[in-house]
């Protein structure tokens, strides 16, 4: 967002005049870094290195914390539905 909507966005994400002149005058080339640790860590989850033996049940780790996330955007919703929550 900070890319696409610029200055607009980080006024109302409530930043000051300073950070907001901070993260605008990044040079282009900092993308780059961004950009392959970004992918690099989305590799790493769509196919992770082999784990050794003894951690084999640590590869269903990422689906243990989507799972969790998902009941907990589920109740978040249903709690709000309720009232419960604004």
């Amino acid at each position: 967002m900070t890319t696409t909507e610029r200055e607009p966005y980080l006024r109302a994400s409530g930043l000051d005049q300073a950070t907001i002149d901070y993260f605008l005058g990044m040079p282009a080339w900092m993308y780059v870094p961004w950009t392959l640790g970004v992918w690099g860590a989305l590799g790493q989850v769509i196919d992770p290195p082999p784990l050794p033996a003894n951690m084999a049940m640590m590869r269903y780790m990422p689906w243990v914390i989507a799972l969790i996330a998902a009941f907990l955007a589920w109740y978040a919703w249903t709690m709000a539905k309720k009232g419960v929550l604004r």
